[in-house]
This record gives structure tokens, C-alpha cells and sequence, in this order.
């Protein structure tokens, strides 16, 4: 099963360090980066249906930070899993739970994203 992941992160080695695990990890997995939070959602108004994990980080540039992102993929009701992250705090239990939303601290483990893409294939519709 190939799995369609939106990633919105603004730092280049951050974004090649996390495609090249996805690669590792699930070969063939179609990654879409994104560095602005505008660029994100027009992606997403556009293929959101389809995605099936949402890795957000928090503090990016763009009319809205990630968690914006997050409340309009929440709004707009896409199916898949919402991932948030950032090197800095959390946004709270409170914030996440609304959000329906997991939380991974950066630096990201191996063992992290192995389980971002476990929750996203099992949250995934079976055909």
C-alpha cells in the first residue's frame, strides 16, 4: 500500500532527512514538502482526500502556523492522520485532542516515524 504524506516544514535538512527515512522505511511512499503554510493548503485543497498523514510542523512561515493547518484539515474534515511537531513545547494535550492530532517531539527517532506510518495505514479506508 502506498501511502500519500503531506510534510509542511520549513528547514531544507529537516525535510531531506525525514524524505530519505520515509524512503527507507516504506519505498514508494509519495512525499509532497512543502516549506510555507500557504503552499501546504493549496496543496491540500486540492488532493486532501487523498492524503493519508499530515506531518505538520508548528512554527512555519505563511498566513497560518501549522496549527492553523491542522484546524483546517480538521474543518474540512480529511481523513487522514494529523501529525504536529516541533523542537520546541507542545501545544497541550487540550489543543491536540481538538485538533484530533498526535504529537512527536523533533528530533524525530526512527522508532517515531515507523509509528507515524503504522497510525496512518491503519487509519487508512480498505478498499
Amino acid at each position: 500500500m502506498t501511502l500519500h504524506i503531506l510534510h509542511l516544514e520549513d528547514t531544507k535538512p529537516l525535510r531531506d532527512i525525514l524524505r530519505a527515512t520515509l524512503m527507507a522505511i516504506r519505498p514508494g511512499c509519495e512525499i509532497y514538502q512543502f516549506m510555507t503554510s500557504d503552499d501546504a493548503m493549496d496543496y491540500i485543497r486540492e488532493y486532501g482526500d487523498d492524503i493519508d498523514l499530515f506531518l505538520l510542523d508548528v512554527r512555519v512561515p505563511g498566513s497560518v502556523d501549522g496549527l492553523g493547518v491542522a484546524e483546517f484539515i480538521q474543518e474540512m474534515e480529511y481523513r487522514g492522520l494529523v501529525v504536529m511537531t516541533s523542537a520546541y513545547m507542545s501545544p497541550g494535550r487540550e489543543t491536540l485532542v481538538a485538533l484530533n492530532a498526535h504529537w512527536y517531539q523533533k528530533p524525530w527517532q526512527i522508532e517515531d516515524v515507523q509509528e507515524m506510518l503504522r497510525l496512518a495505514a491503519s487509519t487508512r479506508p480498505t478498499p
